[in-house]
């Protein structure tokens, strides 16, 4: 019994284990945190969000016309939109637009939100997230031409060529093989072989 009771716990702050675990969250995943204060119309951010965006922090007060400033000029108003929707309530933030970086390249951010209310139903709080999801956005890109050069390759063979899914439905037809069968690509798509 003696020894237990120096095995006893101490008293644990849940909130600085909680702070902990975000930080060391956010660090690992390079997730930037950022809140919008909608009574204020202020925002306040991570280290990690303004290195998102291309900034250091503390280099100036941070509101809309800094963010709008940062992002690439055909994606604010479709930015300011889903801000809108969201702060109003009438949707979650999932938003993704490009911020042109000092290097000339395009950095692809994805941006997902809460509203936050303080009871009442009075919302003063929109916090979220933000992440770089460049590599996926290029990696996404390379996917499709690659699959449209397949897609003009398999087009322009003189073989038929029928492709099913793991159930033998087809899923794609090209044109020798519609000339070989009598049907046409749209009739057999869909269709078991």
């Amino acid at each position: 019994e003696q020894a237990a009771e120096h095995l006893q716990p101490e008293p644990v702050d849940w909130r600085v284990k909680l702070s902990e675990r975000v930080r060391v969250a956010t660090r690992t995943t390079g997730v930037g945190l950022w809140e919008w204060n909608l009574v204020h119309r202020t925002f306040s951010w991570d280290e990690r969000t303004y290195e998102l965006f291309g900034l250091t922090p503390g280099d100036e007060k941070l509101d809309l016309s800094v963010i709008f400033r940062c992002v690439h000029p055909q994606d604010r108003m479709r930015l300011a939109e889903e801000l809108q929707r969201a702060s109003s309530g009438l949707t979650e933030l999932d938003v993704k637009f490009r911020v042109p970086a000092s290097s000339g390249r395009v950095r692809h951010l994805h941006a997902q939100a809460e509203l936050i209310d303080r009871g009442g139903g009075m919302s003063f709080r929109l916090v979220g997230t933000l992440r770089d999801v460049t590599a996926t956005h290029r990696l996404s890109e390379a996917l499709a031409e690659e699959r449209e050069r397949l897609q003009v390759t398999l087009n322009s063979i003189g073989d038929a060529v029928i492709a099913t899914d793991v159930d033998s439905v087809v899923t794609f037809f090209n044109p020798p093989a519609a000339a070989m069968t009598g049907w046409s690509a749209k009739e057999a798509v869909g269709r078991p072989l």
